[in-house]
C-alpha cells in the first residue's frame, strides 16, 4: 500500500514539474541570440499569427514559433495583434513580446509635407515613408465609402491628406 501512494506521489510530483517547465518555455523561454539589442519589425496588415511568430523567430526576438503561438492564444491576445512597425528587443520572453505587439507599441514616424504639394506628390511621400501602395492610396481619394462619410459636396478627398 505505501508503495501505491508512494507511486502516485512520484507521479503528482513529476506531473507538476512538467507543468511548471511547459509553462517556463511556453511564457518565458528567451532565445539563444547571443547578439542582444534591438531590432526593427514591420508586421503587415492581415498576417497570420504563425507569420508573425515565424517573422519573429527568424529576426532572434522569440525563441520557438509554436510556443509563442500557443502563449498568445492562452493569452488571449492571438487576435490582438496590430500592424505596424515595431522596435523589439531581441531575446524576448514570448509574454514580452506579445504584450508590445498587442499593446500597440509601434514605432512613430514623422513625416513633414510642404505646402504647395499636390495630391500625387503627398501619397508619394507617405508611400516611402510608410511602405504603403501609393495606387491604393490615390483610390482611397475617390472612394464611393469614403465621399460619403465625408458629407455632401466631396467628390475627392485631396484635402483631407492632411
Amino acid at each position: 500500500m505505501k508503495s501505491i501512494v508512494r507511486s502516485i506521489l512520484i507521479f503528482f510530483i513529476m506531473l507538476t514539474l512538467a507543468g511548471i517547465t511547459s509553462l517556463y518555455l511556453i511564457f518565458d523561454h528567451r532565445p539563444l541570440a547571443v547578439d542582444p539589442g534591438t531590432v526593427e519589425l514591420v508586421i503587415q496588415d492581415g498576417a497570420s499569427l504563425t507569420a508573425i511568430a515565424e517573422q519573429l523567430y527568424t529576426a532572434g526576438v522569440i525563441g520557438s514559433p509554436s510556443s509563442f503561438k500557443i502563449a498568445a492564444q492562452l493569452l488571449r491576445k492571438n487576435r490582438a495583434i496590430y500592424p505596424g512597425a515595431y522596435l523589439l528587443d531581441r531575446r524576448s520572453t514570448n509574454t514580452e513580446a506579445i504584450e508590445a505587439l498587442a499593446h500597440a507599441r509601434a514605432v512613430e514616424v514623422k513625416i513633414t509635407i510642404p505646402e504647395g504639394l499636390r495630391s500625387d506628390e503627398i501619397i508619394g511621400l507617405l508611400s516611402q515613408k510608410l511602405d504603403l501602395d501609393s495606387l491604393k492610396m490615390n483610390d482611397l481619394l475617390t472612394d464611393s465609402v469614403l465621399l460619403s462619410i465625408a458629407g455632401p459636396g466631396f467628390s475627392h478627398l485631396e484635402g483631407t491628406l492632411f
